[in-house]
């Protein structure tokens, strides 16, 4: 429709509406009736397009000399694709039967009202008419009864061999699942996992008893970690590599192999080091200083320069990061470190020894500010651990 007939269509209504405006009800009620009917015969119209489409693709992959099927012959194209009352009634009759399958249903409509009818279609027509196939499957009532009744407590296999038993079906594990789903009861199980206290079936039996075939406990050792093995993972990379980590900082690999644990249980994953570590440690000639951490003086994760990396006790790193003290090179850090050590000791005399205000005797403060003892206040001393 082109915008030119839109155009009309508009102006026409609204010539309509202003020469409805001064009709009498009579008048108006006959314009409402004549309009329907003119909706009627619009539908009609697209309805036998429609059809007349699809004869005539229908025409274009035909053989020479073949008919068109009856329901599409004659006149506009054929009947209206619109189901009539008759087919409606057969629908809600015939569609929630469980026992009739859907390709039954399509060769029971073309025989009855010879037109084709597809799956696709069949289900499209019934969803629309709001009509749904009854039950599920061969389910009935006292099935369903049963199983909320035998669900609880047992597996999905004990489940389906009650089930068995019981009505002589045989079902899948799918179909017991989906059973419990649309019941919404659990069995309340551990659903396939090992239960507590399960005993493995080889438990202190040797392998030539339960696995007696001779190429199978081959297969086995081939597939073993050998002693001294070294993982694929970690063939390729030499001793001396270094790679970067999430923070920035780089690490290098000092040995092919991590150290055992104390013990010999597990490993130490010591066979990478931080390189800043490692390069303060061969610039000094001793081990990093116990309780301490290197610190890049100018915050660039990168530079390597002896020069640049200064040990920080961990204690004045903790108080230069909560108050937060700037520094920008090795003189800044150390002067930072200075103005940490100030404010620990500030705060450690702060909380010297004193004597209660109020009973005179000498007590250790909890908080810089307290003035009397926990006896004064009433509260019990707190007992640290052995």
């Amino acid at each position: 429709m082109t915008r030119n007939t839109l155009g009309d269509m508009h102006n026409l209504l609204m010539e309509q509406m202003e020469r409805l405006a001064d009709a009498s009800d009579e008048e108006i009620k006959a314009e409402i009736a004549r309009a329907e009917a003119m909706t009627d015969v619009a539908e009609q119209v697209t309805a036998n397009a429609a059809n007349m489409l699809k004869a005539a693709h229908l025409r274009t992959r035909m053989p020479a000399g073949g008919e068109l099927p009856a329901v599409l012959g004659g006149g506009w194209g054929g009947v209206s694709r619109r189901r009539t009352p008759e087919q409606d009634a057969w629908l809600a009759e015939r569609y929630p039967d469980p026992s009739a399958s859907l390709d039954e249903l399509c060769a029971e409509f073309e025989a009855r009202f010879g037109a084709p009818m597809s799956r696709q279609r069949l289900m499209e027509w019934a969803s629309r008419r709001k009509v749904r196939r009854a039950g599920g499957g061969f389910w009935t009532d006292e099935m369903h009864e049963f199983m909320r009744e035998c669900i609880p407590g047992r597996t999905e296999a004990e489940i389906a061999a009650a089930f068995e038993e019981r009505f002589g079906i045989a079902l899948t594990r799918s179909q017991v699942k989906n059973e419990k789903y649309r019941l919404g009861v659990r069995s309340g199980t551990f659903g396939g996992r090992f239960e507590p206290g399960n005993v493995p079936a080889n438990k202190g039996r040797p392998i030539e008893e339960w696995m007696p075939s001779d190429a199978s406990r081959a297969a086995v050792a081939a597939g073993r970690f050998k002693k001294g093995q070294m993982p694929v993972s970690a063939r390729g990379i030499p001793v001396g590599s270094e790679r970067v980590d999430r923070q920035g900082y780089t690490w290098v690999k000092v040995a092919e192999r991590p150290s055992l644990k104390e013990g010999g249980c597990g490993r130490t994953n010591n066979n990478w080091r931080a390189k800043h570590v490692v390069v303060w440690e061969e610039a000094h000639g001793r081990p990093a200083p116990p309780r301490s951490m290197i610190v890049f003086a100018d915050g660039d994760k990168s530079n390597f320069d002896p020069d640049n990396l200064v040990a920080v006790p961990r204690p004045l790193w903790a108080a230069i990061s909560r108050c937060r003290i700037p520094y920008g090179d090795r003189e800044t850090l150390e002067a930072a470190m200075d103005v940490a050590r100030a404010k620990s000791a500030i705060q450690a005399a702060r909380k010297r020894p004193r004597r209660c205000a109020s009973c005179g005797e000498e007590f250790s403060p909890r908080y810089a500010r307290q003035r009397r003892c926990d006896a004064c206040l009433g509260r019990e001393p707190e007992q640290k651990g052995d």
